[in-house]
């Protein structure tokens, strides 16, 4: 019975405490100015296209905003050299005609008026599937 009385007095001063919890309203903070920049999403699978998606990258109340693809330059690069220039297919995304080798590795760069966002990856190879059961 004790115990009981002591769980239902710990629930009541729990609920009175949660609800007189102090509050303190801020209005319209100041959030530091940030510079733009490039963020890229990239897909590169083997034996596929290179695919991206670029955007500029904003203060936290903007959100990400499209790039002018008049604006930016986007290469693929493969140890160091360029192998293939990204071309607008629209809404933000770009891709190229070089296809994607599995264990390469493969770097994505925007370059403009915004600066340089790059972004690298290795493909990794197939995996081979000798026996697939299904229960």
């Amino acid at each position: 019975m004790q115990v009981i009385k002591l769980i239902i007095q710990s629930g009541v001063i729990f609920t009175v405490l949660s609800f007189t919890g102090c509050e303190q309203k801020i209005e319209n903070p100041k959030i530091p100015d940030q510079k733009e920049g490039y963020a890229i999403e990239a897909a590169l699978t083997a034996n596929d296209n290179a695919k991206a998606f670029i955007s500029k990258s904003t203060s936290i109340q903007q959100g990400l905003k499209r790039v002018n693809p008049a604006d930016v330059d986007i290469s693929l690069r493969q140890d160091g050299k360029q192998v293939a220039t990204l071309t607008d297919s629209g809404n933000g995304f770009f891709t190229a005609s070089k296809q994607i080798k599995a264990g390469q590795t493969y770097e994505v760069r925007a370059n403009g008026p915004e600066g340089m966002a790059t972004g690298s990856t290795t493909i990794p190879a197939a995996v081979g599937v000798d026996t697939v059961i299904f229960e």
